[in-house]
């Protein structure tokens, strides 16, 4: 992106997938995100907070660095009306599924149930790509993805 200048043509492509809120199910909700993978779960926490639906949820927000968490007050506004949200924010340089030598589900609240749960995922490609069997070998049915 350094080269680009004013006049340039770029080729931009995304969004890709669905992440409409089932506003019909009870299950609680698991928003995986990667990166600016985050904007569709403000949008959700928005919406739910608006409607005053209450789901258990967990919202994992991982980067690649600290400097790459955003919005923060944002964020911290739309928690603020949740009232059963819980928060995981990781910042770290590695392309894993852990932190730490700890599996990403070990962080999960104890009464989270990855099966029992809408997962949602948002981020990039390779990201959401390494991301979905881990979801499958720990017993989510791929329709609650």
């Amino acid at each position: 992106m350094m080269t680009v200048r004013p006049g340039d043509s770029i080729a931009i492509s995304g969004p890709f997938g669905h992440s409409l809120l089932d506003s019909e199910s009870s299950r609680s909700l698991v928003l995986l995100a990667g990166g600016t993978g985050i904007a569709p779960f403000w949008a959700m926490l928005a919406q739910m907070t608006a409607s005053d639906v209450v789901r258990p949820t967990t919202l994992v927000w991982g980067v690649r660095t600290e400097a790459e968490f955003y919005a923060l007050d944002r964020l911290e506004s739309l928690c603020a009306g949740h009232p059963v949200l819980n928060r995981i924010m990781i910042a770290e340089d590695r392309d894993q599924l852990t932190i730490d030598g700890i599996l990403l589900s070990d962080r999960f609240p104890q009464d989270v149930s990855l099966p029992d749960s809408d997962i949602y995922v948002a981020g990039p490609p390779a990201m959401v790509a390494a991301v979905l069997p881990v979801l499958l070998r720990a017993g989510v049915d791929p329709h609650h993805i």
